[in-house]
């Protein structure tokens, strides 16, 4: 059981690293292509923060 516990919280873990890191690394690809001079925004696919401005539509 102890086993299971700590496998599960490990899991949580590296899903919760995993979901910080997709948005940090959306975040930054949106600063990137959404500037006034050269904002051509071209995504990455898979974006989350175009992802959901998109569910919010």
């Amino acid at each position: 059981m102890k086993f299971l516990k700590h496998l599960v919280s490990a899991i949580l873990i590296a899903a919760s690293i995993a979901i910080l890191a997709w948005l940090v690394v959306s975040w930054v690809d949106v600063l990137m292509h959404n500037d006034p001079i050269t904002g051509d925004k071209q995504y990455m696919p898979g974006n989350a923060i175009v992802l959901m401005v998109e569910l919010a539509e």
